[in-house]
């Protein structure tokens, strides 16, 4: 697919990525609330079944990409990696462009959406430049904040500090996870 978004897979399972019992636990409730939102499980007389969005956040080298791929794998269902600063464009209204067609596409399909470097739109204090070049930045991340909640599928998106996400943001999420460091593979807490 274009727009940034690559399919990621993986061969891997939970017991192979190093994650505390904290973290293992929430991505397990996360999996079941994905699980129960698939057609067939969901309650079907529900016009529409919300999404569920989550933030991964934890230093590079976590396994944030390869979590989020392990949750599509024993879930059934196709992730995408979306590299956030690559759908943003200076040029008025592009970015909103470029979110439709990846949204429009994703919705019949079903994935799962994960957003990495996040804080590039929902960061405390979105830069713009003395000569104007992206006055739009509040319309961007106002699009792409209507487009997940109208999601009905899994969102996720991932940064490497929490303290980079502005807390009216992190609010919106349904699970916010950590991922910490750990020194050696399968090191539980």
């Amino acid at each position: 697919m274009e727009l940034s978004a690559h399919h990621i897979t993986t061969n891997k399972q939970w017991t192979d990525i190093a994650l505390s019992r904290s973290t293992l636990e929430q991505l397990s409730e996360l999996q079941q609330q994905v699980k129960l939102r698939q057609p067939g499980i969901a309650d079907k007389k529900k016009q529409h079944r919300a999404g569920v969005c989550a933030l991964f956040y934890g230093a590079s080298e976590t396994d944030k990409s390869i979590a989020a791929g392990v949750l599509g794998k024993e879930s059934g269902l196709d992730v995408y990696r979306i590299n956030l600063p690559g759908m943003d464009s200076k040029y008025i209204g592009e970015t909103e462009k470029n979110l439709d067609r990846l949204f429009s596409r994703a919705k019949d399909q079903k994935w799962i959406l994960f957003f990495e470097e996040a804080d590039a739109l929902f960061g405390k204090n979105p830069e713009t430049s003395d000569n104007g070049e992206k006055p739009n930045a509040n319309r961007d991340l106002n699009y792409l904040l209507q487009r997940i909640e109208e999601y009905d599928g899994l969102v996720i998106l991932s940064t490497n500090s929490r303290n980079n996400i502005d807390e009216a943001f992190i609010r919106r999420f349904h699970s916010v996870i950590h991922f910490p460091v750990f020194s050696a593979p399968n090191n539980k807490q």
